[in-house]
């Protein structure tokens, strides 16, 4: 990008303001916000260059980062939550669950995976019996 193009010139700008105010106050620049989402995946330095090339080298492992931070953040919500009703041991490296692999009607994966994610305060009406088949299903799948 040439450096007297306007997308250009705004990111510079941008950039140099954050430097400016020290405080790095996200509420109106645009480039505080990303650094600090880059910040999060130990990436918050890449905010100040402008070459194309290290932004396109950087991507892949930054997407990956992410992916993981917010898998680290689901397993921590779903291990710290009271109202699940059913505890079903998955790790952060583990891929889809089981069931979706299984040649089983539509209607026993739909029904494994509303037991999987109601919660206490949902209304089912789902019988003992649906639990007592989903959850043996869910646990050996």
């Amino acid at each position: 990008m040439e450096d007297s193009s306007l997308p250009k010139i705004c990111f510079i700008r941008q950039t140099e303001l954050m430097r400016l105010e020290n405080d790095e106050n996200p509420k109106y620049n645009w480039a505080a916000q990303l650094k600090l989402l880059l910040s999060v995946v130990d990436k918050g330095e890449l905010i100040f260059s402008t070459d194309v090339d290290e932004w396109q080298r950087n991507r892949d492992s930054i997407l990956q980062a992410f992916e993981i931070e917010l898998r680290n953040q689901d397993l921590e919500r779903y291990n710290g939550s009271a109202s699940i009703l059913f505890r079903v041991p998955r790790g952060i490296a583990d891929g889809d669950a089981g069931y979706f692999s299984l040649h089983w009607s539509f209607r026993c994966i739909r029904l494994m995976v509303q037991l999987r994610l109601a919660t206490r305060r949902q209304q089912r009406k789902i019988s003992v019996a649906e639990h007592c088949i989903a959850y043996t299903m869910i646990m050996t799948a």
